[in-house]
């Protein structure tokens, strides 16, 4: 966790990722936040990969992740994800006013090429 996110967090409360960068520190805060989180998740996703090729031979390359945590937090992440992959501005700029609720998450693509991420929600 980051003491700058969970401050601006705590100042703005439960809103789209917009908002919080949009506040002093925001951008950099969740920036430097979804960088080491996307460092982790990199070294796992490579290590579950490797263990999956190994144990089933060749198969199709995943072509999506499903990121679920924190309201907000896990926004910043799948932002950085998508654009990483290359998801279009205009998708992208959806995804900042992306309301995610208790127990949901984003499905993001990792190769972005025409591509949107998707909200996960819960069945009503």
């Amino acid at each position: 966790m980051s003491d700058k996110c969970e401050e601006i967090y705590a100042q703005k409360g439960e809103t789209p990722l917009r908002t919080l960068l949009d506040a002093d520190g925001g951008e950099t805060a969740f920036g430097l936040y979804a960088e080491a989180a996307c460092e982790e998740l990199t070294a796992k996703f490579r290590n579950e990969t490797e263990k999956a090729a190994a144990a089933a031979g060749p198969r199709e390359r995943e072509t999506y992740i499903a990121v679920f945590g924190h309201r907000s937090f896990l926004n910043s992440l799948a932002y950085a994800v998508a654009t990483a992959a290359g998801v279009h501005f205009g998708a992208l700029d959806e995804m900042l006013d992306m309301s995610v609720g208790e127990a949901e998450g984003i499905l993001v693509p990792l190769y972005g090429d025409g591509k949107k991420a998707i909200h996960l929600k819960r069945p009503l």
